[in-house]
């Protein structure tokens, strides 16, 4: 049986650039170098928390371990969504990543697929 090839469902969608996401160029950087399209790179994306921290008890309130991974951890939706997005640009969602009490994904991918997943020009 033949498996079905899904249709791309990330690439049609309008990009988003998210407040705070976009960083400067560094003042003291150089001339650029092309980077090799073969390259490959690691980035880390970072997924909502399943409920958001209460900030008037930040610092007040203890949670344990259990606790905070049970209220605050990586939304497993959001993961799901990292995962699918990864699959369409042909990326690797690194094992382990997001550990349970964190919201970090780390993908990795050549340099060519980042481009086209995250729509930049490195």
């Amino acid at each position: 049986m033949a498996t079905k090839k899904s249709a791309p469902r990330f690439a049609s969608q309008q990009r988003v650039v998210l407040p705070g996401s976009e960083k400067a160029p560094l003042s003291a950087a150089t001339e650029e170098k092309p980077v090799r399209p073969s390259s490959v790179i690691t980035v880390s994306v970072i997924v909502k928390r399943k409920s958001p921290l209460n900030l008037k008890r930040l610092g007040k309130e203890r949670l344990t371990r259990a606790q905070y991974r049970k209220q605050h951890a990586a939304d497993p939706t959001a993961i799901k969504v990292v995962r699918a997005f990864a699959k369409e640009f042909s990326l690797t969602v690194d094992k382990d990543t997001p550990k349970p009490e964190q919201r970090n994904i780390k993908l990795t991918g050549t340099v060519v697929a980042m481009q086209k997943a995250f729509g930049v020009n490195l």
